[in-house]
């Protein structure tokens, strides 16, 4: 037996009984007059995108308001690409412009002896899962390249609440040292995580953020600047 899965675009209201029913019975009729279809069913799938039933109802449910745990997406992405940051007024991170045989490529530049910073925003979704996990990953490489070099990289957050003080102190989630590429020009994937319950966010929360390069624990630093390209953090939604 086989099986065809079509998206639907619904035109009448989702909410109303008699007008899915009535889209049910129209499906039905236009796929069995094709002659290709001997029996019409439409699965008991509650809770998974597209046109479901419930409670015998025809119904439609869009993936964006889907749980984690209906199938919808697990985490809410943000990403922070080289030129979307904000800058302190103290030890910026500029943006640097690096030319190469097949165009540019953009990195914020953080110098290797004094923290610099670039600054954004995230709205906590209000789905989060303080159960989850989030992830952090940097994509970088060094301005010049050497052996044996590690780098470490530091994410500050600031969550407040409405009717809360913006002005409120920086938590931070820091990443291992890393090993660097000893290749010019060639791209750091730099990962961490931590437990969302860890970072005391609530949902829905404006957080401020920054970003910043800290000294290694161990080892040798990279010398000199290392560009940033790229930040992506992913919060996990219920």
């Amino acid at each position: 037996m086989s099986y065809l899965e079509l998206p639907v675009r619904l035109t009448t209201d989702p909410n109303s009984a008699s007008d899915v029913n009535q889209l049910q019975t129209n499906m039905t009729a236009m796929l069995q007059g094709s002659k290709a279809f001997t029996q019409i069913n439409f699965a008991n799938t509650s809770g998974t995108a597209g046109l479901h039933t419930e409670s015998g109802q025809l119904k439609f449910k869009d993936e964006n308001v889907l749980t984690g745990s209906q199938g919808g997406p697990t985490h809410r992405i943000f990403q922070f690409p080289a030129g979307a940051w904000l800058y302190p007024t103290a030890n910026p991170a500029p943006l640097d412009q690096d030319s190469g045989t097949n165009g540019n490529e953009f990195g914020q530049l953080f110098d290797d002896t004094t923290e610099e910073f670039v600054l954004n925003k995230i709205d906590v979704p209000y789905d989060l899962n303080t159960s989850g996990t989030v992830f952090f990953r940097a994509k970088a490489y060094s301005k010049t390249a050497g052996s044996n070099q590690s780098v470490r990289l530091k994410f500050y957050h600031s969550a407040r609440g409405k009717g809360e003080n913006w002005d409120n102190v920086f938590a931070s989630a820091i990443s291992p040292d890393n090993n660097v590429s000893a290749t010019q020009d060639s791209y750091d994937f730099i990962s961490w995580s931590t437990s969302a319950a860890s970072l005391g966010w609530a949902s829905g929360d404006e957080m401020r953020i920054k970003l910043s390069r800290i000294g290694v624990s161990s080892g040798t630093t990279v010398s000199g600047d290392y560009s940033i390209t790229n930040l992506i953090v992913r919060i996990p939604r219920a």
